[in-house]
């Protein structure tokens, strides 16, 4: 469920951010967090079998997805 509020995050900084240089970087973590999300669930039935690099780029994800979205609003 939070991989979810991760990709509104991005996706909503996405949004925000869409014709300026960061838009990029926005849309890049926005595919980056739907895709590891998208790892994630493959492993719903057994969590701890669950590789470690797709939940730590899920974390990075949302950081930068934040970090983006604090920005947009200066």
């Amino acid at each position: 469920m939070l991989g979810l509020i991760g990709l509104g995050v991005n996706g909503f900084a996405a949004l925000r951010l869409w014709g300026t240089g960061l838009g990029t970087l926005a849309i890049v973590s926005a595919v980056a967090s739907f895709w590891s999300w998208g790892v994630m669930m493959n492993y719903r039935e057994n969590p701890m079998a669950a590789p470690n690099w797709s939940a730590n780029l899920n974390m990075v994800s949302f950081i930068v997805g934040i970090v983006l979205l604090f920005i947009s609003f200066l």
